[in-house]
C-alpha cells in the first residue's frame, strides 16, 4: 500500500491575501467571531480557497474594507500603517502581493430602464448598463488565478439593481468563453442594428441566471425584485461572471 502524503498543503491564494489585509492585533480566530462567522471557516479557505462571498464581505468589513478595496489591493487602515516602515526597509521596495493591473474595464454607465417580460407575460422595467466594447476606462488587477487569461475583461457595475451582492462602483471579473449555468451570475450583452445593415453592442446587463432556453434566457436582478426574460434574438453575447472564490483559488 503506497503511504499516504502527510506533507502540508501550500495555502491557497485567497487566505495569502486575507492574512496579507489582517491587522496584526487581530488573531483569524477573533477576526472570525468579529466578523460573526465561523471560525473553521480558515481551515476551508486555506485547504481548498472556497468561501461565499457573503463570507467574504463580514470578514472585510469586520476590519473596515469593502470587497472593492479588498479586490483593490488596498489594506486594513492599521495594515497600511505597519507596511509603510516595512516597505521602505526592503530591498528594493518590494510590495508583497502585488499584481499588475492589466485587465481592462471595458466602458460601463449607467443606462435607460429597458423593458422586457417577465414570468407572466407582462412588461417590467429592467436597469441596463450602457456598454462600449472599444473604449477601455481603466484596468484592474490581475488576480493569479487569471494570469494566463488575457481575454478576461472588467466592468464597474453601477445603479442598484443588484444590491446587495453587488455595490454600485464594485468592479467584476467577466469570462468571454466561459457560458453562464443557472445560477451564475452574467454580462448579457444586447445589440441593436447600427443603420448600415449590422448590429452593434450597445447595452448590457449584468444579472443572475434563472433559465436558459433556446428562445430566450431568464434573468433575476434584486433591487427591485424582479425575474424577467431576454429573447435570444436581442443577444449578442453572454459571459460569466468569475465568482470572487475563483479568482483567488489556486
Amino acid at each position: 500500500m503506497a503511504e499516504r502524503d502527510h506533507s502540508p498543503r501550500e495555502p491557497s491564494v485567497l487566505y495569502e491575501r486575507l492574512m496579507a489585509v489582517r491587522p496584526r492585533d487581530l488573531s483569524p480566530n477573533a477576526w472570525a467571531v468579529k466578523a460573526g462567522v465561523n471560525r473553521t471557516i480558515w481551515a476551508n479557505i486555506r485547504d481548498r480557497g472556497n468561501a461565499k462571498h457573503d463570507t467574504l464581505e463580514k470578514l472585510l468589513d469586520a476590519i473596515g474594507l469593502s470587497w472593492a478595496q479588498f479586490d483593490a489591493g488596498i489594506t486594513a487602515p492599521e495594515v497600511q500603517r505597519e507596511r509603510k516602515a516595512s516597505v521602505a526597509e526592503s530591498p528594493r521596495g518590494f510590495r508583497p502581493l502585488e499584481r499588475p493591473r492589466d485587465v481592462p474595464v471595458l466602458g460601463t454607465a449607467a443606462c435607460h430602464d429597458m423593458q422586457f417580460d417577465d414570468e407572466s407575460g407582462e412588461m417590467v422595467d429592467i436597469e441596463a448598463l450602457e456598454i462600449d466594447l472599444d473604449e477601455v476606462v481603466d484596468w484592474l488587477a490581475r488576480p493569479l488565478a487569471l494570469e494566463k487569461r488575457p481575454d478576461v475583461y472588467g466592468i464597474y457595475y453601477t445603479g442598484i439593481s443588484m444590491l446587495p451582492r453587488f455595490e454600485p462602483g464594485e468592479p467584476g471579473y467577466v469570462d468571454p468563453r466561459r457560458m453562464p449555468k443557472v445560477g451564475d451570475y452574467a454580462v448579457v450583452q444586447l445589440a441593436a442594428e447600427d443603420g448600415d445593415g449590422g448590429h452593434r453592442v450597445v447595452a448590457a446587463i449584468a444579472k443572475k441566471v434563472v433559465r436558459i432556453s433556446p428562445t430566450f434566457v431568464e434573468l433575476e436582478q434584486f433591487t427591485p425584485a424582479r425575474i424577467f426574460r431576454v429573447p435570444r434574438d436581442r443577444i449578442a453575447a453572454i459571459h460569466r461572471i468569475i465568482p470572487p472564490g475563483e479568482l483567488y483559488a489556486f
